[in-house]
């Protein structure tokens, strides 16, 4: 399956909401939700003995994926949108790739990022 049949699955599957308000605020804390969820699994891994399910991990990305796929659909954003803006991104933070003292610079103006477009 590609990110264009899958975001036609989460067209189908995601609630009937009014306004493009509710579909965002929606989205964006099932992401959120998602992702600590996700954390909850990680830290009970981490510190307190339980065992890394990797069919549990799927499952968690799967529900963060659908509600980011939810939210890049309603704000039409499109994966290469996203991809373009990051690479560029990172690589006006990190020219060399990632070190320490880059990241503590942070140089990453939305100036310098538009000169990359």
């Amino acid at each position: 399956m590609n990110l264009k049949d899958y975001m036609r699955e989460v067209r189908r599957t995601r609630p009937e909401l009014n306004g493009l308000s509710q579909h965002r605020i929606n989205s964006i804390m099932g992401v959120a939700g998602e992702a600590g969820e996700l954390l909850d699994l990680i830290k009970k891994v981490e510190f307190q003995g339980h065992p890394y399910d990797h069919e549990k991990v799927i499952e968690e990305l799967g529900d963060i994926l659908w509600y980011l796929v939810y939210f890049m659909d309603i704000s039409s954003v499109s994966v290469d949108d996203i991809i373009n803006y990051n690479v560029a991104k990172l690589r006006v933070r990190y020219p060399q790739g990632f070190s320490p003292q880059d990241s503590i610079k942070r140089v990453d103006t939305k100036w310098q990022l538009m000169k990359l477009s």
